[in-house]
């Protein structure tokens, strides 16, 4: 189902494209189209624009003509009637004044003008310069045969003289198609008319003679392009173009003509054969004026902005498909990759629903049913016995219960413990989680359950045990407490007593046997109350004290206490106190004499030569006392420091045969420190000796020690040894405080042992 989503999207995408860029392009091909349509139609319409205009001109040209040339008939007859009335009068030849007259009084300079008689001879020639000869003096080789010749050309143009007297307006102007000359041998066009005198009576046929050039200035079209026509009412070319000449003349003439060209009065256009042909008549000649316009010219005359079209068509085809690849690149192959990767998302999404060995499921809030469930979520359900019937209801209306109760909807997943009853067996219970999110356009709740039945078992037995063991223990702790004390008390008494036996006279032998007999009893006191105070301490019936003391004081009286045993096994017990002369604190002093009295003990215990070192020093910024006892003993390996604290614990088996001890000591220091508060460590090397540090917190409103300020005073100090190196160094470090000097000397002191010197 992924795959076939992923095909219809692709194909959606394609299509999409594809179809968008066919539209685009079919869209810019129609504007090309139409633009390339408007631009033809308008160089269309202006041309025949153009040729309208310059058809308007050749017509009123010709019109002119006509105009002057019936002037000129009607001033012609009158003039031959006159002279006409004045020969029958006199007898005299009227030739050469009948010629003066048509030269004087003739319009139109560049037609020719010939007079012939009743009987069609020739009498009077006027040529196109204004000048009138008579016949006979035109000098031409065969006269005789171009009077003929001019006679057979006008015979087929005149009216029958009895329908002359019912012309209105005179006879009509017969106009003939393009000949050649018989007088002057050009190219011309004839208009013939017959001359009448008074009454009617014909006088003679007047021929007017117009060069085919005039003509054609006359109608010619001033465009680069196309042809003109000139045809007589039955399709005769009358004037082809002149200077642009088509090889087709004659077969354009006569698709103009099979048209319907030269027919009627009115404008008249057609396209036919590649041809855009249109026609007018030329008034007052018969003929008709065409003008022609082929193909070949249209498309040379609108070339360029058409190229212009394709070419921005082209451009704007162009750029809209590289556009579209943009967007496929950029938008739409991304976008169908997102698309992959959400469905296989959204698959293993599925995939991990269905194969989830815990409980997952979606839920719809506002209805309480589960849109998808995992495989354990419905086992649980077919188990569970839920009150509303359905699991994903429940969980659903506990989530909106924790909501009501918090006042506004939450983002934050709800996470509680549901014991449900079963259809069979024990109540199950498990571990929920719920969250808000948002599912197809809806909110609905994601949950998400382990059954912690198992867990839930295990840890009331766990509890159950741990009961019994704390009750066993402090029942110990209670025994061991009563023992000790019962213990103590019968020791106590003996303790005294041998205090006091040693004070009575005894021999030699007796004194060794008492002082056996009383360290015997000091150590099984001192066991008796670490066993106490340790029972306590398991009992949590420890309690301390919140005193203020002074710690140099207690660390002095511990190096006290250990200054004999030192001595007597060689060792040097040093005390760094550092340069304050007290250190205030807060808490219980005779539990941390405890922890400082077990830690110089095990160190002068394990230390065969060398020193036992006593340090306290303060850290100012975290506001604690560091106390170290540094030792040369027998030292200690990572393994053996593992297992240092635990109690009846010691490093190995031959230090009870060696050092006896119960295993006691440090155990219970590394008690009382986390019970002050405090922290304990070690650092040790085997056969180089050991450090334990001990750090504990001054306490709340206990100053630091302050360093005493003298007045240059002198001071006297007593060493055992190296009393002169010890006094200089002492004194560069008082110097600050104000000591002026520092004394030492090598006398002893009355009484001393030992090396003990007074210096002074």
């Amino acid at each position: 189902m992924r795959d076939d989503m992923l095909i219809r999207l692709r194909r959606y995408q394609h299509l999409l494209l594809v179809g968008g860029g066919a539209l685009i392009t079919m869209f810019v091909v129609l504007a090309c189209v139409l633009q390339i349509w408007t631009t033809v139609s308008s160089y269309v319409a202006a041309t025949r624009d153009e040729m309208t205009a310059s058809a308007h001109r050749a017509e009123d040209g010709i019109l002119r003509l006509a105009v002057a040339m019936r002037g000129d008939v009607r001033s012609i007859a009158s003039s031959w009637a006159v002279l006409a009335a004045e020969q029958q009068m006199t007898g005299a030849p009227i030739d050469r004044d009948l010629a003066e007259a048509v030269a004087s009084v003739r319009s139109a300079t560049e037609l020719s003008v010939y007079l012939l008689d009743g009987d069609l001879r020739p009498i009077v020639v006027s040529t196109a310069l204004g000048q009138g000869l008579r016949w006979n003096d035109v000098a031409m080789p065969d006269r005789a045969q171009a009077a003929r010749a001019l006679r057979d050309s006008v015979v087929p143009y005149l009216p029958a003289p009895e329908d002359i007297p019912f012309m209105l307006g005179g006879p009509p102007i017969a106009w003939v198609i393009p000949h050649t000359s018989p007088v002057t041998g050009q190219r011309v066009i004839s208009a013939i008319t017959t001359v009448t005198g008074f009454e009617g009576r014909v006088l003679g046929t007047l021929v007017f003679e117009l060069p085919l050039s005039t003509l054609a200035a006359t109608v010619a079209w001033d465009a680069k392009r196309g042809q003109y026509l000139v045809l007589s009412p039955d399709g005769e070319l009358v004037l082809p173009s002149m200077g642009n000449e088509h090889p087709d003349t004659l077969a354009l003439a006569h698709v103009a003509q099979g048209n319907g060209l030269g027919l009627g009065r009115e404008r008249q256009s057609v396209y036919a054969d590649g041809y855009l042909l249109s026609s007018w008549m030329l008034e007052p000649t018969p003929w008709r004026l065409v003008y022609a316009l082929s193909r070949q010219d249209i498309v040379a005359g609108v070339a360029a902005p058409a190229v212009a079209s394709i070419l921005t068509g082209v451009l704007i085809i162009a750029v809209a498909w590289l556009l579209l690849m943009m967007l496929k690149r950029k938008v739409f192959l991304p976008a169908v990759a997102q698309s992959q990767l959400v469905f296989e998302s959204e698959q293993l999404s599925r995939a991990l629903v269905d194969t989830a060995p815990v409980g997952l499921g979606l839920i719809a809030i506002n209805t309480g049913q589960p849109l998808l469930r995992s495989t354990a979520m419905e086992e649980v359900e077919a188990r569970a016995l839920v009150p509303g019937g359905n699991l994903s209801a429940e969980l659903c209306a506990q989530f909106l219960h924790h909501e009501m109760r918090a006042g506004q909807d939450t983002e934050a997943a709800l996470n509680l413990e549901l014991s449900l009853a079963t259809r069979a067996g024990p109540p199950m219970d498990l571990s929920v989680s719920l969250a808000r999110a948002r599912y197809k356009g809806e909110d609905v709740l994601v949950a998400a359950f382990t059954d912690v039945t198992a867990q839930k078992q295990v840890e009331r037995a766990l509890h159950e045990a741990r009961q019994a063991a704390d009750s066993a223990n402090a029942a110990k702790s209670a025994f061991l407490a009563a023992m000790s004390h019962e213990i103590r008390t019968p020791l106590n008494a003996i303790q005294g007593n041998l205090e006091l036996l040693s004070h009575s006279t005894l021999d030699p032998v007796q004194r060794d046997r008492l002082a056996t007999i009383r360290s015997a009893s000091e150590d099984l006191l001192s066991t008796v109350s670490d066993v106490l105070d340790f029972s306590k301490i398991e009992a949590g019936e420890l309690h301390l004290e919140q005193v203020v003391f002074d710690v140099h004081e207690v660390a002095a009286r511990s190096l006290i206490m250990f200054a004999p045993l030192a001595k007597a096994k060689g060792l040097v017990l040093e005390g760094e106190f550092g340069w304050r002369p007290a250190q205030p604190m807060r808490g219980d002093p005779t539990r941390l004499a405890q922890v400082l009295n077990n830690l110089l003990s095990n160190a002068l215990k394990f230390t065969a030569n060398g020193k036992v070192t006593l340090r306290l020093a303060l850290e100012a910024a975290s506001r604690q006392l560091v106390v170290s006892v540094e030792d040369t003993g027998i030292g200690l390996s990572p393994e053996q420091i593992a297992g240092l604290f635990r109690a009846f614990s010691q490093a190995d088996a031959t230090i009870n045969r060696r050092f006896g001890g119960t295993g006691l000591g440090l155990a219970l220091c590394a008690r009382l420190t986390r019970a002050m508060g405090g922290h304990i460590s070690v650092t040790s090397e085997p056969g180089r000796g050991s450090c334990f540090t001990l750090r504990l917190g001054l306490g709340e409103g206990v100053p630091t020690g302050t360093m005493p300020i003298f007045a240059g005073e002198q001071i006297v100090l007593v060493a055992e040894q190296g009393g002169a190196y010890v006094a200089r160094a002492v004194g560069l470090g008082l110097a600050p405080a104000g000591i002026q000097r520092c004394l030492a000397s090598q006398r002893r002191y009355a009484g001393g042992r030992g090396g003990h010197h007074f210096l002074g």
